[in-house]
This record gives C-alpha cells, structure tokens and sequence, in this order.
C-alpha cells in the first residue's frame, strides 16, 4: 500500500506542476503568487485534514500540532534541502529566485513567532485561531492583488521574450495561451493532481498509524516525525519536480506556502472549534522550526540556494528529530 500511494503522489505532482507552469506562462501569473495560494494549500491538504481530524474526532490535539511543526521543518529543512541536492547534482547549477520568496519567508517566520507566543500558556484560543484565520485571508489577498498587477504588466513582455527564444531554438513559435490551449484541460489536471494527493495521503496516514501502533510510539512521536513526513509527501515530489524543471521560485513558495498555510489554517481552524492544548515541546520545537527558517533567510535573500543551503537545513533536521525523541520520550 506504501509503494501504491506512493506511486499516486508522484503521479499528482507531476500533474500539478504541469498545470501550474502552464497557468503562470499563459496567464503572467508570477510562479511565486502560483506556489503561494494554489499548489502550496494543495498540497497541504494532508496537514490540514489530519490536524483536523486528530484535534476534533480523534481528540489528540498534540498529534495535529506535533503534525503540523514536525511537517513545516520537513518542509523546509528536509524537501527543499533535498530538492536543492537534486538540483545541483542534475543541473550543476544551484536554485534561483526572484526578490519575492523573500517576503514569503519573512512573513513564514513571523507567523511562527506568533505561534511560539500563543503556546506560552498551553493554550491556542479560538480566538488566536481567529487571528490566524484573518492575517491568511490578508495575505492571500496581497498576493491576488500583487498577481493580478505583476499580471498585466508583465504578460506582453514574457509572451514575446519566449517567442524570440522558440523561434530562435526551434524555428518555429510554440507559445501557447489560454485561449490556445483547452481550459477544461488544464484545469482537469490541476484537480485530479490535488485529488491523487488527497487519496494517496490518507493511505499513507492509515498505514503510518498502524506501523506506529505495531511499534508502539507515543501518539505526538508519531505527529512530529512519522505522520509529518507522510502528510508531506505531496510538497516533495512537487518541490523537486518544480526546482529541477527550473521553476525555482514555484518550488520554494510552495514550501513556505504550505507551512504558512499549516499554521494559520491547519492550526488556526481546530483551534475555533474550543481551542487546542499544546505542550512544552511543542512550544520548544517550533522554536528550533523558526531558528531553522531565520537561517534559510540569507541563502533566499541572495536568490541562488545552493549545496551549503542543503548541509544547513539537514543539520537543522538533524537537531530537531534528537529533541523530538529526547522530549517526548523522556
């Protein structure tokens, strides 16, 4: 079941990627704002249902917060150092980015500074879950408005720079648009891309959650490392098929979209429904999540992320799965 559901999410990013690329270069839709509010809550449907579903029905709220944290340094520490390693060694050339995954990275640590703050008490209120709520609908909104002009201002010009550049390769000009190409098509890929994830998941959290019962991990172990790295397959097979296709800023927007999703929705939205408890180690290790996100910071900021980035972030990823099993298990 592990191999098939497997199978199923490589299959869906393919797909998703496939669509997006072709909405950004049709539309002018930058990839940043792409990454950012379509393929990163794709692919974070996983997070959110299963800390949804651990907070409401299966009431263990330190599994979906523990899920959540222990997905978001997944995320950053383990897919986008891993689709950087990819990259590099593929290519020989490292990941680039425009100036915007900088501004996604910096609201990323600033939510999760927020979370630190909320977990002080031991206790994420309905109303911190309200705030979480608002600040995504503002940034989903910012980024809507940012596209719509980048858009319009940006479409001529990116149409005839890639004419030039078919032509002179090909002979011959392959750009397509919309109204070229079938919209039923693509959006049909986009869906079923999301959907195969949806299904793949939810296998792999089944079979996840027996290994662990048969191994016998407590419950926020397994949140933290085992369910976090099954929920997020989607954002790997994504993030590398994205980064070595070239689409560097789709890969890493996709990143720091979903664990800004994660946050504010995958957290925020259990916590209206009465709050959601939280623990010590969960306020230490989103600690060691927003550490982890200031020192990728740099390597963003220069636009071009490299094998250091790479060493860096495992390092972190290393650091944190000693403190998960040192905390919870002792």
């Amino acid at each position: 079941m592990l191999a098939f559901a497997t199978a199923l999410c490589w299959i869906g990013s393919e797909l998703l990627v496939s669509s997006l690329i072709t909405i950004g270069e049709t539309s002018g839709i930058p990839e940043s704002v792409l990454g950012v509010l379509v393929s990163a809550p794709g692919t974070s449907l996983p997070e959110f249902g299963s800390s949804l579903v651990a907070t409401l029905a299966e009431h263990k709220p330190d599994v979906g917060v523990g899920c959540v944290v222990g997905s978001n340094v997944y995320n950053l520490c383990g897919i986008l150092g891993i689709a950087t390693l990819v990259t590099v060694m593929k290519t020989k050339t490292p990941i680039e980015v425009s100036r915007y995954p900088v501004i996604d990275a910096v609201v990323s640590a600033g939510v999760i500074a927020m979370l630190i703050a909320m977990t002080i008490d031991g206790m994420i209120t309905k109303w911190d879950g309200v705030l979480f709520f608002v600040i995504y609908c503002i940034y989903a909104y910012a980024l809507i408005k940012h596209g719509k002009t980048h858009g319009e201002e940006n479409k001529e010009a990116e149409r005839k720079e890639r004419y030039e550049q078919h032509t002179k390769d090909a002979g011959v000009s392959v750009v397509m648009s919309l109204d070229s190409r079938s919209k039923f098509k693509v959006v049909t890929k986009l869906v079923v891309g999301i959907g195969l994830f949806a299904i793949s998941v939810r296998l792999l959290v089944k079979a996840t959650i027996k290994l662990s019962i048969i191994l016998g991990y407590p419950s926020a172990l397994l949140g933290y490392t085992i369910l976090a790295i099954a929920t997020s397959l989607p954002e790997t097979f994504t993030t590398i098929s994205a980064a070595v296709k070239g689409h560097g800023d789709l890969a890493v927007t996709n990143i720091l979209g979903s664990n800004n999703f994660n946050i504010l929705m995958g957290i925020g939205i259990p916590s209206l429904f009465g709050g959601v408890a939280t623990t010590l180690a969960d306020r230490r290790l989103t600690v060691i999540l927003l550490t982890a996100t200031l020192a990728a910071l740099p390597f963003i900021y220069r636009r071009r992320i490299g094998i250091l980035f790479s060493l860096t972030m495992f390092a972190f990823y290393s650091l944190f799965i000693y403190y998960t099993v040192a905390l919870i298990t002792h």
